[in-house]
């Protein structure tokens, strides 16, 4: 399996990647992961942006010529009355391949600690959907926990 940061090459797979990711989400919660039309669009003008940003970093992981994973994290603003005891990662993106945590999950979180290692990772956070269980699953195996679940409510209630 292959890690590496993200190039431009990899933009296309990505956008699949996230795309069919994001067609999940609207079906487990419509309101809140309504997907908009031009997405992908959206998407592909917007990875360069990151791949270009220093502040934040866009992995890939391959096995062969598959997609199977992209995870971007960035550090993030922790407010003062909290102390979490180094530098707040904030996973923006975290999406496998047919469920496959055990590999590509995997690697990538390692990846993501090799790189924050000399940054004095105090925690990371990222949204996990409570109907992944796969998802869910995996982190808790990790040694991560929940934190925070959010509530929506549909603009006609």
């Amino acid at each position: 399996m292959d890690v590496r940061e993200a190039g431009l090459e990899d933009i296309d797979a990505i956008v699949a990647l996230i795309e069919s990711r994001r067609q999940r989400l609207a079906d487990w919660e419509p309101n809140f992961w309504r997907k908009a039309e031009a997405s992908a669009d959206m998407s592909k003008a917007f990875l360069p942006t990151l791949i270009d940003d220093p502040a934040s970093t866009l992995l890939v992981a391959y096995e062969g010529t598959l997609l199977g994973g992209c995870l971007q994290f960035k550090p993030t603003f922790v407010p003062p009355v909290y102390d979490p005891g180094g530098t707040t990662w904030m996973i923006d993106d975290f999406v496998v391949a047919n469920d496959r945590w055990d590999a590509f999950g995997v690697t990538l979180l390692l990846a993501l600690k090799a790189k924050t290692i000399e940054q004095s990772p105090g925690q990371l956070i990222f949204p996990v959907p409570f109907k992944d269980d796969a998802a869910m699953d995996f982190f808790k195996q990790q040694g991560l926990s929940p934190t925070t679940m959010w509530w929506t409510m549909n603009g006609s209630d």
